[in-house]
């Protein structure tokens, strides 16, 4: 990195009142010197003032009053109940029948966010590895992946798995599924994406944090950054190469999900939902 784009570098950083970060290269290495650097070139300085002010601002709204939040969080006419009447349960027949027609076509692939580590449950190993069947102690894993092949088989399609790992589940994550054999999954149809990381921020002033001397501390960008890592990973070309056009999202901590639910995928279908 020559002197230039360094002085520039600071230069962005006084702007955005972060230089408080590179008041240890002195005591780095040239090798860390400019490892850091570079790590602090790829930065988008207005994307994480806006993601700083979006979470002031998300802070702000919590201290409304109840009456203000429930005013705001009313369902839109949309909303789908669970049948309470024949006529409901024709509604949700003919949804169910319109999904079933879906999966037929092979058009819905499955993403399972399985990011997260079983730390409050004391397990220190990604999260859907955790046995929870009371007799079979099948693991979380076990347990969705199982309705991934059922439904496969159910409407005679390949039905494709994208799970998304994270820096601190990856590794064992991929290793456990290929130690299970995908639990009955086809290889090509298991696909695995890291999501990304973005700069730990101080929540009061916005400032950015560092782990060490010439390292940004990190964290999972979150469920939101779930679309960027589908495309940077490849995923989403992936997808429309296996043509599909529905996509069924769900978490590993949530071994009741109906994983492909017809009834679900006809509803989203006739009421030209978005998400």
């Amino acid at each position: 990195m020559t002197q230039a784009v360094v002085q520039s570098l600071k230069h962005r950083l006084e702007k955005y009142g972060q230089d408080h970060v590179i008041r240890f290269l002195g005591d780095c290495s040239a090798d860390e010197r400019s490892l850091f650097l570079q790590q602090l070139a790829a930065l988008n300085f207005d994307e994480l003032a806006r993601a700083w002010q979006q979470s002031r601002t998300a802070s702000d709204d919590a201290q409304d009053s109840p009456a203000t939040i429930a005013q705001r969080a009313q369902p839109p006419g949309t909303l789908v109940r669970l049948p309470q009447s024949d006529a409901d349960l024709q509604t949700w027949d003919a949804a169910c029948e319109e999904g079933k027609k879906i999966l037929d076509r092979g058009e819905v692939g499955v993403i399972l966010v399985a990011g997260g580590q079983g730390t409050r449950l004391q397990f220190h190993k990604p999260k859907g590895m955790y046995p929870i069947g009371p007799v079979s102690n099948a693991t979380l894993f076990q347990i969705l992946a199982e309705q991934v092949l059922a439904r496969s088989r159910s409407h005679g399609v390949t039905i494709p798995y994208y799970i998304m790992t994270s820096d601190a589940t990856h590794a064992e994550t991929v290793a456990f599924f290929e130690e299970n054999n995908n639990f009955g999954l086809p290889s090509d149809a298991v696909r695995f994406f890291q999501q990304g990381t973005m700069p730990a921020l101080d929540a009061a002033t916005g400032k950015l944090l560092l782990a060490d001397k010439n390292q940004l501390a990190t964290s999972p960008d979150g469920h939101g950054g779930m679309i960027r890592a589908l495309k940077e990973t490849g995923m989403l070309a992936d997808m429309q190469r296996r043509g599909l056009k529905y996509i069924y999202y769900h978490q590993v901590d949530n071994p009741m999900a109906i994983v492909c639910d017809p009834a679900f995928l006809g509803f989203h279908q006739q009421r030209g939902s978005e998400l």
